[in-house]
Parts: C-alpha cells; structure tokens; sequence
C-alpha cells in the first residue's frame, strides 16, 4: 500500500519543535498533508488514508516525545512500556481533526473548506487539553517559543491562539498553490496578492504588537517588590531516591539551601523539587515521620519553603474515598497517597496543595473508576503508580518577615495545562512556581522541552515564574519568558534568584481561552454540517 507524502508534515512538525531552532518549520509544515488530502478526494480508500495521516502523526510524536521510554540504565519496564504505548496510541488523537477537515473538504470543495482547516485543528486541540487523556504538550503554539517577539499576543489568545496563526498559515500558502498548479494554468495573480497581504500580516501584526509587550515585559522594566528564591538541584538520581532514607535526603536539600544561606542570608523562601520529602502523614507531621527538624530549620533561619512531598493521607470511616485508595494491612481504614506540594512559614501552620493533573498511566490510570480492575496489573516498580487526584486548586501563601505573598504553585505535567495554570494568577498568584522531577528523562529533550513550555505559561500569564528540577532545568523566567538565570543541569547545586511581585491580569488570564473554545464550537457545527448539508456543484473547488 503506497504511504503519501503527507508522512513529510510529520518531519517537518517534529523538526519545529523545542528544543530544534527550526520553528519557522511549522508555518508550511501541514503543506505535505493538505497536498495529500487534496490527491486523495476522489476514489481513495479509507485504509490508505488513515495509514498514511497515522504514519504522519506517528512520525510527529516519537521524534519528539521518544524520550517519554526514559532508555536509562535502570529504567523501570512498565515506564519504558507505557512510552512504546504513548507512541503507538497518542497518534491516533491526530487523526480525529485530519478525518474531520477530510469529510468537510468532500462536502464543502476546497475554496471553503480550506479555512476551516485552522478552525478545526486549533478547535480539537483546545478540547484534547481537557480530560485525564488529555496530552497538550504537542499543541502547535509550543514550538513558537524561540519566536519570542512573535509569540508574545498570546497574553490575550493564549497559546491556542498561536496554533490557529500556525495553521491558517497553513492555509493560506496552500490556497496559493492551488491557484498556481490549478488545470486552468492560469495564475490568479491578483487573488494571490490579496491571500500574501493575509499571510503577510500574520507575522507583521504579532511582532508590532510583540515588540511593545516583549520591552513593557522584560525584567529591566519591572518595578515592583522583589522575592528572593533559593532554588534548589539535588540531582537525586530517581531510581535510588525511593530506596534512600526520608531523612537523609531532606538533610542533603537543607545542606545546599545552607549553603545558599550563607551566600546570601536575606532569601525569603527555598524552593525544592517535587516529592523532595517522602511518605508524610501531615497529621503526624514532625512525629510520625521524624521530620520535625525540617520546621525547626525554618523557624531557626526565619526562611520559607515550598517542597515537593507525598502526602499519605488517612480516610475517616465516613469519609468518600477515591478509586486509588488502599486498604492497611489488617484493618478497615484506608489511606491515599497525594503528589503533593506544602509552604513551610516560621512559626505557623503547614499549608498543602494537592497535584491535580496526573501524567496518565505513570502516575494514574485514566479514569481509573472505570478501569479499577487493572491497579494491580499496570503498574511500576518504583515510586507510586496510582496517586489520588487533588480536587482543591488554590494558592500558598508566604507569610514571613511582615510579607504576604501569593505563590501559585505548579506540580510537574501541570505546567503544560494553559487554562489551568491561568487560574492560579486568576485567584491572585502574583508569582507562580514550578516543582517536578524530570530526572526520569535525564540525557534526554525532556527537560528542556517541559522548561520552554513553562516560558509559554509566563507570558500568558505575564508573571515570574521560578521553578526547581530535580536534575534540571531550574531557573527564573521573567513575564515575557526571557530566561533571566538558569542552572547548569546534572549536578547537585543552587541558585538564588529574584521575582517581582505582579498584580495585573493579562486579558487571557482574565478571559481564559476565549478563541479556543468558540474554534471549538464553530468546528463541531462544520462537522455535523458535513452530515446534513446537501452536495452543491458550487462546492466542487
């Protein structure tokens, strides 16, 4: 069976892609795809064109995402597995928008169909960011961040509004070539002049409008008040970190914030990587687990800290309980584990967020309550396999030295969740902080891939975001996602860095994403149209 040429989008895509310099790539990378459609309207099998979009889709994610199997020494098998398993399903998601602009171009001909393909695309992409399946790590606007005088309008679109851009772009260069390699031979000089002025003004507009912003933005051009951050690299190599002893892995993070301490004792509040502290009952906190000396240590230097910890929490008899529970050995009570986050202040009372994005499969079945019967089957082994969900999005407050500061803290994968990082800055973060791991994908794009998309975030949501990695990638980004510092990765360190506090809301923070979900509701009437409306000649170009 003859594979098409659409298989080159898939190249293209994935050479557009962070952390490759190629973004420019994106702009005519669905040329070969829509090429392909066009050749496969009249006659063709469903069979050839599913193969070759899937083949397409295929190439765009592995060549990207291959690093999700991890290939280290001690890689765990089921993580390995479950990333051979990502490559050969996440694909298939691709095929919904290709399969639907496909039945809409046979219905509608090309002069209309063609620009709905944008509307369809940036549509699907919006509603596969929602759900536990959901995975918007692939979004188009993404591979736009080394674009970052261009990229800045997407404080009022957000990064949805990019991957529209994109695709009509798309669009638009395709329009022309079929008017140039029409079987009239005749070239529609004119109309092609009116679709180059549109295409023109799709990179023109964004980067007038981007200049502005990307200068109001910068770090030099903020005056507000400052927060220093002791962010924190333990280079914990994960597979032992679980085998290791609570205690001695906390005291290794308190001795390099010591030392950042004794470099600079004015730091308001450490920041230490996801699940940092192990296994913590927080009724028993400073007891149960003998980890008292962490909340000394705070009141002692006068310091905060956020922190990474599984929070091992104990149902009451009545109390609902979530499909990941289990049960105590010899007992009626059950216990849930929470990848969780905690704000240490001196002197007051522990706060905690729970991680509400889970990674699918490495962290949690999705939809587990349908699915409950595979927890002892799919599973790995090291860390926790099924975590319980977060219900409670809210902020940390840091309350120390006569400061009250909102902090928006963002868990691993949530980072890649536009709308729901939007809410943070929406219920009054005036900076956001990201704790993960990451050291999973040591050697790997991974890494830097999970860093530029938090660039994304910050200009959306025009706010600092500091964020620590286990191994890396641990930085300060400013509200126009310049990297104003970063670690070297691999080594165990620390860094001290200064946010300013920002009270204003970009329009997207405010509106959410507005563009995306009225594309959404436009793509779902195209499509149901494709069904009702009757075939018109008109429609046959």
């Amino acid at each position: 069976m003859k594979i098409g040429i659409s298989v080159l989008t898939g190249v293209l895509l994935a050479l557009s892609f962070p952390p490759l310099p190629f973004y420019f790539l994106a702009f005519v990378a669905f040329l070969p795809l829509l090429i392909f459609i066009e050749s496969k309207i009249e006659g063709t099998s469903n069979a050839n064109f599913f193969l070759s979009t899937y083949l397409t889709f295929v190439i765009y994610h592995v060549a990207s995402n291959w690093w999700i199997s991890s290939f280290q020494e001690e890689t765990d098998p089921f993580l390995m597995a479950s990333g051979f398993a990502m490559d050969i399903a996440h694909p298939l998601f691709f095929l919904i928008p290709t399969y639907i602009y496909y039945k809409v171009r046979k219905k509608f001909g090309f002069n209309v169909s063609i620009f709905f393909f944008p509307v369809i695309w940036t549509g699907w992409e919006y509603f596969h960011s929602y759900g536990e399946f959901s995975y918007p790590w692939l979004a188009l606007g993404n591979n736009q961040i080394y674009n970052t005088t261009w990229i800045q309008f997407i404080d009022i679109t957000g990064v949805f509004g990019a991957t529209f851009l994109i695709a009509l772009s798309n669009s638009l260069i395709m329009k022309m070539y079929k008017n140039v390699s029409s079987s009239t031979g005749k070239f529609k000089a004119g109309i092609n002049l009116k679709w180059s002025f549109l295409l023109l003004s799709i990179f023109i507009i964004p980067l007038i409008y981007g200049a502005k912003k990307n200068n109001e933005f910068s770090d030099d051009n903020i005056s507000s008040e400052e927060v220093s951050f002791g962010v924190v690299q333990p280079n914990k190599y994960p597979w032992k970190k679980w085998a290791s002893g609570n205690v001695e892995q906390v005291k290794a993070m308190m001795a390099i914030s010591d030392s950042l301490l004794n470099e600079d004792n004015t730091i308001d509040l450490f920041l230490w990587p996801e699940t940092s502290i192990l296994f913590v009952n927080l009724s028993g906190f400073n007891t149960a687990e003998n980890l008292w000396f962490v909340q000394d240590w705070v009141d002692s230097n006068n310091v905060s800290l956020i922190s990474g910890f599984i929070h091992r929490y104990v149902y009451k008899n009545d109390e609902q309980k979530q499909t990941s529970s289990r049960q105590f050995p010899n007992s009626d009570q059950f216990y849930e584990h929470f990848n969780s986050a905690i704000m240490l202040n001196p002197n007051l009372k522990p706060q905690t967020y729970h991680k509400m994005k889970l990674t699918p499969f490495a962290e949690r079945i999705p939809n587990l309550e349908y699915f409950s019967f595979l927890m002892d089957y799919i599973k790995w082994g090291v860390g926790i396999s099924s975590w319980g969900i977060g219900k409670d999005q809210h902020n940390l407050l840091l309350s120390n030295n006569d400061s009250q500061i909102n902090i928006g803290n963002i868990i691993c994968i949530e980072s890649i969740y536009p709308e729901f990082c939007r809410n943070f800055a929406l219920q009054g973060a005036e900076i956001l902080s990201i704790i993960t791991n990451d050291s999973w994908y040591d050697g790997t794009p991974g890494p830097e891939q999970h860093w530029q998309i938090a660039r994304i975030r910050a200009i959306e949501n025009r706010r600092y975001i500091v964020r620590s990695a286990n191994s890396g990638v641990c930085g300060i980004i400013a509200p126009n996602g310049q990297e104003i510092n970063r670690l070297n990765q691999y080594k165990q360190s620390g860094i001290i860095v200064k946010a300013k506090k920002v009270k204003t809301l970009s329009f997207y923070t405010k509106h959410g994403d507005l563009l995306a979900k009225s594309l959404f509701l436009i793509g779902v009437l195209i499509w149901i149209a494709s069904f009702i409306y009757p075939n018109k000649k008109t429609f046959a170009n």
